[in-house]
């Protein structure tokens, strides 16, 4: 199941760490700074709720992170 995290994070100086940890995650298959309402939209590849769960567990305990927003992917359009 594929699943993206919109995140939030504190202020700025929290990115670089964010990023390592990211790098870090087996189930993350591509992670993306972004500008507007959140900071990082990280691209995963879980196999069950439990699993993106978890994830989710793990992103929320990084220093600096405020919010992670599950988003679900249904389908591919191109």
């Amino acid at each position: 199941m594929e699943v993206f995290l919109e995140v939030t994070m504190q202020h700025k100086k929290y990115h670089a760490g964010f990023m390592d940890k990211m790098r870090q995650q087996p189930e993350v298959t591509s992670c993306y700074q972004v500008e507007g309402e959140y900071d990082f939209l990280v691209k995963a590849d879980v196999t069950s709720e439990k699993e993106l769960e978890k994830l989710e567990r793990s992103v929320r305990k990084i220093n600096g992170v405020c919010s992670v927003q599950p988003v679900y992917a249904l389908q591919e359009i191109i």
